[in-house]
């Protein structure tokens, strides 16, 4: 049986390598293994510390009904992750993930990060990106407790190089507190992704351009009504050409 899930797990992602859709598997933890764990996620340290727990947790999740949960009751490092995920040599992709903290206490510039490595493993990074960053910002000691709400976290494009696969970690490391993660995605960064991105992009810019203008016509109607209208266009717009997601159609 374990060789099959294993056969089973290598076909999905060699599917999603090809087809261009998340490398990871189960990313929404909404799978299971015949033992009620994440299926295709391994937990490290096995066995864990007294102190640290990491298991699934259909309280509190994104989307799917369930996330990941990594609690420590003190400073350690805790982490699940996927080792000899497939992936396309000399490719671009883009990870992101859905994130909440609760508690979240280092001395030692520790937190929460998803952590991409070359050639299967974990020995170097290809990109590592997360909450920590937050928490240094707040905290530029990189002391203290650090809460947060569900919040999406995006990484910079980043290159495979001449790797076939990666490996992928989410940790909390050299921290006490609780970290959700859900919806975990690795997805090669094509054409259409990048006109994606670029959109979202602007229309963050734009939207905070439309909240300065509802701010400055109060009791104008009229006013008021139109900066809704192009709000709902700015909603469902769609870059029609890389480098034109700043132009703005609207005003």
């Amino acid at each position: 049986m374990y060789l099959r899930v294993v056969f089973v797990l290598a076909l999905l992602s060699s599917f999603a390598c090809v087809l261009g859709g998340n490398l990871l598997v189960n990313g929404n933890f909404a799978q299971k293994d015949e033992d009620g764990n994440a299926l295709g996620w391994e937990v490290w340290p096995s066995p864990l510390h007294a102190n640290a727990e990491v298991q699934l947790d259909n309280t509190n999740s994104h989307s799917a009904g369930q996330s990941m949960r990594i609690s420590n009751k003190s400073e350690l490092y805790s982490r699940i992750q996927q080792l000899n995920v497939p992936c396309k040599p000399h490719t671009q992709y883009v990870a992101s993930f859905w994130a909440k903290g609760d508690s979240i206490y280092t001395t030692r510039g520790g937190g929460s990060v998803m952590y991409i490595g070359p050639h299967g493993g974990l020995m170097r990074s290809l990109v590592a990106f997360g909450p920590r960053s937050d928490h240094s910002k707040i905290s530029p000691g990189r002391e203290g407790y650090f809460s947060f709400p569900w919040k999406y976290y995006e990484s910079r494009v980043f290159n495979s190089g001449d790797s076939k696969e990666l490996g992928v970690t989410l940790y909390l490391h050299n921290s006490s507190g609780t970290v959700w993660f859900d919806d975990v995605e690795i997805v090669e960064y094509t054409p259409d992704r990048k006109k994606e991105r670029e959109a979202s992009l602007a229309r963050k810019l734009l939207q905070h351009d439309l909240q300065t203008l509802r701010q400055n016509a109060p009791g104008n109607q009229a006013f008021l009504k139109k900066i809704e209208s192009y709000a709902e266009k700015l909603r469902v717009w769609y870059p029609e050409q890389p480098g034109e997601a700043r132009r703005s159609t609207f005003l």
